[in-house]
């Protein structure tokens, strides 16, 4: 409840952010044109010091992944630098998920190392932007003493990251993991702060950074003829250090804007004009980024390998043994590291429960399903055609006392050919993504024959039309799971569903489970909605 309450406001606060930021820019949109009166000097100085700031984040990049023993290509950290830099600006940390699930894929570089990495960096920057902000705000506060409260947030901070970098915190392992995962995110950020080497590297990159970042907007506010002095230059943007951390869905949009202008007031330049200045600032930006990432995608897609696209020549047994063996032991091991209780308690309220129903769940898998029905229905009877599914979905049963519990290691037509019209309701959960159109359509026409007359399907399954899927049905930096064969639209499902002879109660269209979850508000706007609905879930009925 309090989770929910708090992804509400953090998601009314980004909107109110967007609208007012949307807003002031309408105000100012006349104040845009004079970009075009800016002269070629200051236009390429400005070009060159943007690539120059991506440059050096990927340059880091670098580093940090060669002190885990990865030696990045030329294209690929410079590439990545764009394609983060690009993404980043838009949805928080974005771009840097990108990035860790390419190094994960490609090089085996863990999740835990590449955000301890992240964050050792992180706090690098931020004492620097505070220790340089602070030494700027004391000389400024001479003239402006209204700055004050910030000259105490510089000390603080800097104060507070020092002591964290010279007392390194220890985290105890434990079997929870959350905690174990953050203990493995503390030993790689501690290991970064003790390896000199890199320590040194990072500080002189970060260093240059928050020097380029300040000349950069020095330049932006000559592009417009704004004369902010270069030292208030640099106070802004040690605050956009500050601003960029905090956990806004739309990144620092807006927010950034609207810090600057207050601060901008203060110092007697205007809020206008600091508005203006940033937003100026990031045109550039995120231009030249989106240029970045339309060069290197392809550069970086062509240096993975990509699997063999042979689906369409494979026999019906071979295409089984390849599923079966997708989802072997080893994959049931993986499921169950990452097993999602709050995921199937989330769905399971979605269905219509009653005590003396009979349920059948089918590709059950582990059987993680039993455990939120087991005390609200009559019998529960799961079907994988996975040995090793089975066999830990048995040892769940035994640790629950599941008695009205039954598992069975069978395909689903011939389990369904031998359970006709016994079923109050069928469920299949992250399921029909493994299967192909014409074995799906099979599939659903036996379980049809299973369920009681009125008797309901509950279906959840990724969204093809959610961007992430589309992104990875082109092999556009993400590569799909080798299991997820058949990602289907609400509307392709729909089809396949009525073509079966089922009739159609309801579509939800549901968030994500991790932090792309943040994103599912923008799944109300118009037309582009769409594009940010991650889930389905669907509740067909046979009549």
């Amino acid at each position: 409840m309090y989770s929910t309450f708090l992804n509400w406001i953090k998601g009314l606060t980004t909107l109110a952010i967007i609208l007012v930021s949307l807003y002031i820019f309408y105000q100012y949109r006349e104040d845009f044109y004079l970009i075009a009166k800016v002269s070629p000097t200051i236009f390429i100085a400005l070009l060159l010091l943007v690539i120059l700031s991506i440059i050096i984040n990927g340059n880091k990049l670098r580093n940090i992944t060669q002190s885990f023993n990865i030696e990045l290509l030329l294209k690929e950290w410079v590439g990545l630098a764009f394609i983060s830099s690009s993404l980043n600006g838009v949805v928080y940390k974005s771009g840097s998920i990108i990035t860790s699930n390419y190094l994960k894929r490609k090089y085996g570089f863990p999740y835990t190392s590449f955000i301890g990495a992240l964050g050792a960096d992180h706090f690098m920057l931020v004492l620097i932007n505070a220790s340089v902000g602070f030494g700027i705000s004391i000389y400024t506060m001479t003239v402006y003493p209204e700055i004050f409260p910030l000259t105490c947030l510089f000390l603080v901070v800097g104060i507070a990251l020092l002591y964290l970098i010279m007392n390194p915190v220890n985290v105890s392992k434990t079997e929870k993991r959350f905690l174990d995962t953050l203990c493995r995110v503390t030993i790689t950020l501690n290991d970064i702060f003790k390896n000199k080497k890199l320590f040194k590297k990072l500080f002189l990159n970060n260093s240059i950074l928050v020097f380029l970042t300040g000349l950069r907007l020095f330049i932006a506010c000559k592009a417009i003829g704004i004369d902010f002095e270069l030292l208030h230059c640099y106070l802004y943007t040690t605050v956009w250090a500050f601003v960029r951390l905090i956990p806004m869905l739309q990144s620092d949009i807006g927010s950034r804007e609207l810090a600057t202008g207050f601060l901008s007031e203060i110092l007697g330049s205007g809020f206008k004009e600091g508005i203006l200045a940033t937003a100026v600032d990031r045109i550039f930006e995120m231009a030249l980024a989106l240029v970045g990432t339309t060069i290197f995608k392809n550069i970086l897609l062509s240096s993975r390998h990509e699997p063999d696209n042979t689906k369409g020549q494979l026999t019906a047994n071979r295409i089984k043994h390849q599923q079966l063996h997708l989802h072997d032991e080893r994959y049931m091991n993986r499921l169950l590291t990452k097993e999602s209780n709050g995921r199937i308690m989330r769905l399971s309220k979605l269905i219509e429960l009653k005590g003396d129903f009979a349920v059948a769940d089918f590709a059950c898998g582990n059987g993680i399903m039993l455990e939120f029905v087991d005390q609200k229905i009559g019998e529960y009877f799961g079907v994988d055609f996975s040995p090793y599914a089975i066999k830990n979905a048995e040892i769940r049963k035994k640790k629950l006392g599941a008695t009205n519990a039954h598992f069975f290691c069978d395909s689903i037509q011939s389990f369904c050919e031998k359970n006709q019209e016994k079923f109050d309701i069928g469920i299949a959960f992250d399921f029909s993504e493994h299967v192909g159109d014409e074995e799906w359509l099979q599939t659903l026409s036996s379980i049809k024959r299973s369920l009681k007359k009125g008797g309901k399907l509950y279906m959840h399954t990724p969204n093809g039309n959610f961007f992430l899927e589309r992104m990875k049905s082109k092999n556009f930096i993400f590569k799909q799971f080798p299991e997820h064969i058949a990602v289907r639209s609400a509307r392709q499902n729909i089809i396949l569903l009525e073509k079966a002879g089922y009739k159609i109660k309801g579509v939800n269209f549901l968030s994500h489970y991790n932090i792309l979850k943040y994103i599912h508000i923008f799944s109300f706007i118009p037309w582009l909605g769409s594009y940010f609905q991650a889930r389905l879930f669907v509740i067909a009925v046979k009549v």
